[in-house]
Order: C-alpha cells, then structure tokens, then sequence
C-alpha cells in the first residue's frame, strides 16, 4: 500500500504529490534496468559465459544500435507521455509485451537445449540487458533538457505530472 503525501502549494493553488524517491519516472527506470542487470551479470559469469564475449559484444552493439534508432521516438513518447499527463496503456500493447516475453523465453530454451549453446545464449542475453540502461540515460536526458522532472502517482493507472527542476509544476 503506498501513501502518498500531498503538499499544499504557497499560492493557494492545488495539492500535489510530493516528489519522493519511487514517485520520480527516472528511478523507477532505473530500478528496473538495475532488476535486468544482475541475472545479465549472473548469466554473463555462470558457466561458459565469460569465453563467449564476441556474443556479449555483438548484442551490445545491437542493443546499443536499436536504442539509438529509436531514441528520437523515444523522447517523442517522453514528450506525449507529459502533456497526456498519464502512461498510456492498452490492452494491444500488454498483449503484444507477453508475446514478446513468451517468445524470447521460448528461443532461450530452444537456443540452449537444442544447440547446447547455454553460454553462448547467455553472454548475448547479458549483453542485451545491460544496454536497458540506455532507457534511463534516455530519460534523465529528457529531464536536463527540458529542465523538468516527471513524477509518477499512483502505482495503477499511474498519472505523470512534470515538475519544473526547482519544484514548481
């Protein structure tokens, strides 16, 4: 259960979630590219992980490709995202986003199981993780450049509100 702690603004306007640690978007990106680096880093040492780098390199490289193709759409949704003043979710993109989940969970075990080659599928599973962390460098540079800092409440159905760097909205 999350309480949130409403502040009462000096000029008699409305009341407004304060901007607490879980409350800011960045570090909720954060937290989950920190949850995506530690079985990269799991998968990266187990077994034969460590002797397979040009895999690990190789999905760097694509990974940190597909998130510069993408970074100019991805402040574009940044920028919706705001002025919506909500996270826009729809039951085509939760489906989609299983999808995916259920597929890339199915070539791992086809990869391993059927060529053997668990290192191998580990060392680029790692190396894809670990470009995750573009995305937040994606949104703290979203923030510096708009002098703003995006703020999440409520944990469903969650409403963005973009606070200006010294507080104000």
């Amino acid at each position: 259960m999350m309480i949130d702690i409403a502040i009462n603004e000096p000029d008699g306007g409305s009341n407004r979630t304060a901007a607490r640690w879980w409350n800011r978007f960045r570090h909720r990106a954060m937290l989950y590219s920190v949850l995506l680096t530690l079985p990269a880093i799991a998968w990266l040492i187990d077994g034969e992980g460590m002797s397979n780098t040009e895999f690990f390199l190789a999905a760097i490289f694509a990974g940190t490709l597909f998130w510069a193709v993408t970074w100019s759409s991805g402040l574009r949704s940044i920028d919706e995202m705001v002025l919506r003043g909500s996270i826009k979710v729809t039951r085509k993109g939760v489906i989609v986003l299983a999808i995916i989940i259920i597929f890339s969970f199915l070539f791992l075990w086809y990869s391993n199981h059927l060529f053997h080659a668990a290192g191998k599928t580990g060392a680029f599973t790692s190396g894809l993780f670990l470009t995750a962390w573009i995305n937040y460098f994606q949104i703290v540079y979203w923030e510096r450049k708009n002098n703003k800092i995006i703020i999440v409440h409520r944990l469903q159905k969650p409403a963005i509100e973009a606070l200006d760097a010294g507080g104000k909205a």
